[in-house]
């Protein structure tokens, strides 16, 4: 018969996760807002008692020292995606000031957080302690909070093979659009900015979260030297044909819809062999997450996007073979990393 101990220990067990940031294996409590620390406050379940205070990370991490701050000697700054800084202050700055007090250090964020920047745009954080070891510990928290935020990142970029080439494809969608046009000038919710030009129609694969120059570089790499000579031997060098036919919205409720698209109902098997491997590739590098692997393979070429309504943006799309062009095809603003 199991002790009150052990249940305690076993509870503790099933509320625990591991979380590898920077090549580093962490504990972290399930997120628990009435969880207290020692001191009582909340931790954000984070586990970092056993963080060694002597490092591969501390050493390596660039301190700087003030003899004339008697306060705060030691500091550092460090870069984050820009995006990311919502999640580190906390509503009313509350998560800034508890990794102050829990880790004793004195971190500032810059005041400017417009949301509508760009995906690829970075900030700065200074933090500061009297020790290095403070300094190394409130660096961990924040990487663990950005870990953690990630899921909450709206996607920046898709994936995408380009069916716009095909001119016979243009000369359809264009009689489609001038009779949507016409048969709507009088509706004035339509505008013809929510149509996907015809030279831009694609086959979506799948949908990226790239917060990063250096991530963009990456999956720039793993595209030419590891997808794009596999794409000969996946499709056998025979031309690959696909049947279009049919609309479709990505949502239950017809009255909460911003995307329409034209369903794919026949295809070989090498396409999805295609896909799969692309999407495999990706993951396997840490490039796309691992759910996307799991998931149900839905391809599908968009029609009519209302977030394409002039004004809002276009976003941002990986081509394959031809590098990465503008537009998150679902939402999102155009960024700097168009080439």
């Amino acid at each position: 018969m199991a002790t009150k101990a052990q249940r305690g220990y076993s509870q503790w067990e099933a509320d625990v996760s591991l979380v590898t940031v920077a090549g580093r294996t962490y504990r972290k409590m399930a997120i628990n807002p009435t969880f207290s620390s020692r001191g009582g406050q909340s931790t954000q379940g984070y586990e970092t008692d056993d963080v060694e205070l002597e490092t591969d990370e501390s050493r390596d991490l660039q301190v700087d020292y003030d003899d004339l701050n008697e306060d705060n000697p030691y500091s550092t700054k460090i870069q984050i995606p820009a995006i990311y800084l919502k999640f580190i202050i906390g509503k009313a700055g509350k998560t800034r000031m508890m990794l102050q007090k829990e880790t004793n250090t004195q971190i500032n964020t810059p005041k400017n957080t417009n949301e509508k920047q760009s995906s690829s745009a970075t900030a700065t954080i200074t933090i500061s302690a009297k020790t290095k070891a403070a300094i190394t510990s409130a660096k961990t928290r924040i990487d663990l909070i950005i870990s953690d935020s990630e899921k909450l990142i709206p996607y920046t970029h898709f994936i995408s093979i380009p069916l716009g080439l095909d001119s016979n494809l243009r000369s359809e969608m264009n009689k489609l659009y001038s009779n949507l046009k016409t048969k709507l000038s009088n509706n004035s919710s339509f505008h013809e900015s929510i149509c996907l030009p015809a030279a831009q129609i694609h086959l979506t694969i799948c949908m990226l979260k790239i917060i990063s120059p250096e991530k963009l570089d990456k999956i720039k790499n793993v595209m030419k030297t590891k997808i794009q000579p596999k794409i000969y031997d996946i499709l056998n060098t025979r031309t690959l044909l696909v049947h279009l036919q049919g609309l479709e919205f990505m949502n239950d409720d017809p009255s909460q819809v911003n995307v329409l698209y034209i369903k794919l109902v026949k295809h070989d098997d090498r396409l999805t062999q295609l896909c799969k491997y692309i999407i495999h590739a990706l993951v396997e590098e840490n490039l796309a997450e691992e759910s996307l692997e799991e998931k149900e393979l839905i391809l599908h070429v968009t029609l009519l996007n209302t977030r394409f309504r002039r004004g809002v943006g276009t976003g941002t799309e990986i081509k394959l073979g031809q590098g990465v062009q503008g537009g998150d095809e679902e939402a999102g603003d155009k960024n700097d990393f168009n080439e």
